[in-house]
């Protein structure tokens, strides 16, 4: 298995991508926190379940 390092915000967007998806959490609340669209967070989500 490859080891992945992130920096700090990279680490951040994925906490919250994570708790997103795993709570079924709020898009808005997480768009706010990562200060992007919610549609880019979309992306993110879609990409994290690959």
């Amino acid at each position: 298995m490859r080891k992945v390092e992130l920096n700090l915000h990279e680490n951040y967007k994925y906490e919250v991508i994570w708790k997103l998806v795993e709570s079924n959490g709020n898009k808005n609340t997480a768009s706010l926190k990562l200060r992007c669209t919610k549609r880019h967070v979309n992306r993110m989500v879609r990409d994290y379940k690959k």
